[in-house]
């Protein structure tokens, strides 16, 4: 198996699992857990989830981060002009998250595209099995 990698906010996210996308998604999404807790400034009701525990209500979030990181993620040891640039933002609409993403090639040109599906939303169920 290639390593496969991913910029995402800065942050080098790198894999060499068989099923990369689900790993790279994962991270990323652990990461925007936090960014979820951080943004929404009402812990009792958006609480810190730890690596590994999932929040349901974040499901539309993690399926969006799959969608980018099918499309982002590139294969090869070097992560310089081999991976895109993908930036997100939490944005707090009262008592929901949600998440602005924005991918962009070496010549920081808009990448983005968001189609969900079903093979994912039923992964992101069998995983948050954990919570």
């Amino acid at each position: 198996m290639t390593w496969k990698h991913i910029f995402w906010n800065d942050d080098f996210i790198v894999t060499n699992k068989d099923d990369w996308v689900y790993s790279l998604a994962a991270k990323v999404f652990s990461n925007v857990q936090f960014e979820v807790f951080c943004a929404m400034d009402n812990w009792k009701e958006w609480p810190r989830f730890y690596y590994g525990v999932w929040d349901l209500r974040l499901k539309d979030i993690f399926l969006q981060i799959l969608e980018v990181v099918k499309k982002g993620a590139r294969e090869g040891p070097s992560a310089g002009n081999n991976s895109p640039r993908i930036h997100s933002i939490i944005i707090a609409d009262g008592k929901k998250p949600h998440i602005s993403i924005m991918m962009f090639d070496k010549n920081e040109k808009p990448i983005l595209e968001i189609p969900e599906s079903a093979d994912d939303l039923q992964y992101f169920a069998d995983i948050s099995h954990m919570t």
